[in-house]
């Protein structure tokens, strides 16, 4: 009698692992237009606005479930707070740092490219954190990111999130 590998139960072939992930690549001109933007922490415009309702609006598309995303957005928010309680910011933003990367393995959790019935986030609130994540460098990224965040949740519910995504 043989075995077959990597394969629990009847007939059929074992799953091959999905095709590594391109991860976003992070740009300068992300979160601000220029260095004088990112000094003064003036996010560019179109990133709390037209962005930000875009973005909200897939995912209300694509159910997301209330609490999902405020167990990332709290998350976030905690981070910004632990850099910005601190008194030198610059080297708390160092010390958080791990956390914030630890948000992208957070995402890849709870929105599995292996098994579609384990999805609790949609792919869209992945990769969206995933590319802010990728671009947050400094104390300055990481307040722009959180302020964009802030502005797609209010979108978000503002676009009939609550009812049309999902728990409370």
């Amino acid at each position: 009698m043989s075995q077959r590998y990597g394969n629990q139960g009847g007939g059929g072939r074992a799953q091959r692992p999905p095709a590594p992930r391109q991860m976003p690549t992070p740009r300068a001109d992300f979160f601000f237009r220029d260095d004088e933007d990112r000094k003064r922490d003036v996010a560019r415009q179109s990133l709390l606005t037209d962005e930000a309702l875009d973005q909200a609006q897939q995912w209300v598309h694509e159910r997301l479930n209330s609490s999902q995303l405020r167990r990332f957005f709290h998350e976030v928010k905690g981070i910004l707070a632990s850099v910005d309680g601190a008194e030198d910011p610059e080297e708390a933003f160092i010390r958080v740092s791990p956390r914030l990367a630890l948000l992208r393995s957070k995402a890849a959790y709870a929105c599995p490219n292996y098994q579609p019935r384990n999805v609790r986030i949609p792919p869209s609130f992945r990769r969206y954190l995933e590319t802010m994540v990728v671009n947050v460098r400094d104390v300055h990224d990481l307040r722009a990111f959180a302020l964009a965040f802030e502005a797609a949740v209010g979108y978000f519910y503002g676009e009939g999130g609550a009812e049309r995504g999902g728990g409370r």
